[in-house]
């Protein structure tokens, strides 16, 4: 038997057919705004609540096969039916209402180009079934997908409709409640938490999470001066703000920031101001307070000092939060994030949110990382420790890591090339070492990327010049001549190829690699930062194995530089420091 809702309870199922927003529903029905968020979600679920609003909605309802009607209308709607058509007849086409949008533009000879856009008839479709699952209290979040069409058949013939009852602005509201249309996964926890570290595979949906919550933070009052931390700065742009699942996608129109990239900075109507910085700069977050922060990908951040800094400004307010959102690797940060008992966690894997990515991304990435130990890391957002039988350990990389180089006597650059630039081949290696004055090596940069021939030249060639380095090296088994061409074929007019020189493999990857490890046993190699992807290929390589690009031009680079054996008699010159300043002089 569900009994009836106190008044505060019957004041939210009030609000919330209103405005379908939760949030907004619980800050009406009397709850903080601090707490609205987590409260709304949680009515929601409510049996109580749930049953009061089938039975507010039971007077709404159409019959169920007026539904399906327009339902299949909508998706087999056949885009030829529109093809051709001018302006009038595309207004009194009796499929109209299937148009998203029409583009019209007379070109300079006069002829008139009118391009149709339909709406997404399986989006449609998905969210009618999520909310029907509301409505009949069934759980969203855990979906077995083996019979999902034949599930999602049956139950459209009991569809309880919603969307004709709805006026457009209630409409759009709920095209932006996100508790709504978010897992439970997705929502922030409960509690009087300080941190929620989100640890999950590639496409859960982490993006989406981190700009919702700062979006709530903001439309709630508690969000005043906020920082949006990725990687790289144009990391930050390309994906936290201006991403398919970044902040100006996500928030509605009636509360659309500003966005003044100049500046690094965004601005909501009611005085709400974010800043971008990047992870790779760490001064960039010394000075500066916030009460709300948001971190993207901080297990790849190369300076884990950039979190460190911007914990020092996070106070302002009566509860400073953060969120951050990764893809797990086993970092000491992470680790350390692990153990905070201010830190909640949530974790999730890429089949999560299957519906919402693209059949051929899930199959391929199932095809290529399924059952290996990255897809255990990228997909199913699994913490791996080191890889037995692997050269290199992490603790070992980790506890040589330093934030700066001593003079340097020698800096050189190493390219291991792709074999191709096509989709899915591997990445061009490219590595920038030096060696220090106490005789130890110090890792300054891995520029390595999937590009073509041109592209990668051109980023050994800007690493060369910024880290003033002595002589570029590749390995003339790969090419080693269509190497030397492709760096003089991206010269400026005028300009000298840099001192270039050619390693020959006369041994195995593996009796190559040997001896660089053995250098990082003894303390010998240290990495300035974090290179996230450089590691991860390090101790996850098995001697037998393909040694991958980064790694390979990494051997090469340290090979050249220290290992005596094999690299080519040298003078040891001037000391240089980072970007080239000779210490010699002075």
């Amino acid at each position: 038997m569900v009994m009836a809702l106190d008044a505060r309870r019957q004041l939210f199922v009030d609000q919330y057919l209103l405005s379908w927003n939760a949030t907004r529903a619980a800050i009406e029905a009397g709850y903080s705004a601090r707490s609205a968020y987590s409260q709304g979600s949680r009515l929601l679920k409510n049996d109580e609540v749930q049953q009061t609003i089938r039975e507010r909605m039971a007077a709404l309802t159409m019959q169920a096969d007026e539904v399906l009607y327009r339902l299949t209308e909508h998706a087999r709607a056949d885009m030829g039916s529109f093809i051709g058509k001018s302006i009038p007849e595309l207004i009194d086409h009796p499929l109209t209402r299937l148009i998203k949008e029409i583009d019209h533009e007379v070109k300079a000879d006069g002829t008139e180009r009118v391009k149709v856009k339909l709406h997404d008839s399986q989006a449609a479709l998905t969210h009618l079934w999520k909310h029907w699952q509301l409505a009949q209290g069934k759980p969203t979040d855990a979906v077995d997908l083996t019979d999902a069409k034949e599930r999602l058949a049956q139950r459209l013939a009991r569809l309880t409709p919603l969307l004709e009852t709805l006026s457009n602005a209630e409409a759009e509201a709920l095209l932006y409640d996100w508790p709504f249309w978010a897992r439970d996964k997705q929502l922030a926890p409960p509690g009087d938490w300080f941190g929620w570290l989100i640890l999950a595979g590639r496409g859960f949906g982490k993006t989406r999470t981190g700009a919702e919550w700062v979006r709530w933070r903001v439309e709630t009052g508690q969000a005043r001066r906020i920082a949006l931390v990725g990687r790289t700065a144009a990391d930050v742009r390309d994906v936290m703000v201006e991403g398919e699942s970044g902040l100006l996608a996500i928030s509605p129109p009636w509360n659309m920031p500003k966005y003044e990239p100049s500046k690094r900075r965004l601005t909501w109507p009611n005085g709400a101001m974010a800043t971008t910085y990047s992870g790779d700069k760490p001064d960039q977050l010394r000075g500066p307070q916030h009460d709300t922060a948001w971190f993207d990908e901080l297990a790849a951040w190369r300076y884990p000092d950039s979190f460190d800094q911007a914990m020092f400004g996070l106070r302002l307010g009566l509860h400073p939060q953060w969120i951050g959102t990764t893809t797990p690797r086993p970092t000491a940060l992470v680790r350390q994030l692990l153990a905070d008992p201010t830190v909640v966690q949530a974790r999730g894997s890429t089949a999560e949110n299957r519906l919402n990515l693209a059949p051929l991304f899930v199959t391929l990435l199932e095809r290529k990382y399924g059952g290996t130990r990255l897809g255990r890391q990228e997909l199913e957002a699994e913490i791996l420790d080191d890889t037995p039988g692997a050269l290199w350990k992490r603790g070992q990389i980790e506890a040589l890591r330093v934030t700066k180089p001593p003079e340097l006597v020698r800096i050189a650059v190493a390219i291991d090339p792709s074999a191709s630039s096509a989709e899915g081949a591997a990445e061009t290696g490219i590595v920038v070492a030096g060696l220090g004055v106490d005789g130890q090596g110090y890792v300054l940069d891995d520029l390595s990327l999937h590009a073509s021939p041109a592209e990668w030249a051109r980023e050994a060639l800007a690493g060369f010049h910024k880290y003033h380095a002595d002589r570029i090296i590749a390995e003339a088994n790969q090419g080693g001549e269509m190497i030397e061409q492709t760096l003089r074929s991206v010269l400026d007019r005028g300009d000298r190829l840099p001192p270039f020189k050619l390693v020959h493999a006369s041994r195995g990857k593996q009796t190559r690699a040997e001896p660089v490890s053995a250098l990082y046993e003894q303390g010998l190699v240290h990495h300035v930062g974090a290179f996230a992807e450089l590691e991860d290929q390090m101790t996850t390589w098995v001697p037998g194995e393909k040694s991958p690009d980064r790694m390979d031009a990494l051997v090469w680079c340290l090979t050249e530089l220290m290992v005596k054996a094999e690299a080519a008699p040298m003078r040891v010159g001037r000391a240089v420091g980072l970007y080239g300043n000779d210490r010699s002089r002075r």
